[in-house]
């Protein structure tokens, strides 16, 4: 994955891979209470560059309250025990509006959290290998803005 050439053709089937669970595109589009009885989103290909940025973005505080994931490729590093090899990081940035939080059984960032894990954590999407768990964190992002940026790692040739 680390290879540059193919970041553009990697962060496509990353997005590719999110939009292509509808759970997770509920999460992100609906901002009921019960998202996940919302009827299934026909095109989720409209929540990229609306709900799902593969850049840095953060929400307007004076526009609706709403959620949004960003992806980001960083942490760039040669293997440290084979200079062969490229290392790097997927994070994704979950922001959601305090007021859409609390959701039906559970927290959405939360709920967003676990989809995107079940739709990396061990799989083979990217790089050689399986994307590996990293970290998670709160991500701050202003007084009605918060979440988590959960990140997972991938190897590639150099």
């Amino acid at each position: 994955m680390s290879r540059f050439a193919e970041l553009n053709d990697n962060i496509m089937s990353v997005l590719f891979k999110l939009i292509d669970n509808q759970n997770l595109c509920k999460l992100l589009n609906y901002t009921s209470y019960d998202p996940l009885a919302e009827a299934d989103i026909q095109n989720t290909a409209t929540l990229l560059f609306d709900k799902i940025y593969p850049f840095p973005f953060s929400p307007d505080v004076d526009t609706e309250a709403r959620s949004q994931l960003n992806v980001l490729f960083e942490d760039f590093k040669l293997g440290k025990d084979n200079p062969a090899f490229k290392n790097n990081q997927v994070t994704f940035v979950i922001v959601c509006h305090s007021s859409l939080w609390r959701i039906s059984g559970m927290l959405r960032p939360f709920a967003i959290m676990k989809e995107i894990d079940t739709l990396f954590n061990s799989k083979n999407v990217i790089g050689i290998g399986k994307m590996e768990f990293s970290s998670g964190n709160l991500a701050w992002v202003n007084e009605k803005y918060s979440g988590y940026r959960v990140s997972y790692k991938v190897y590639d040739f150099n």
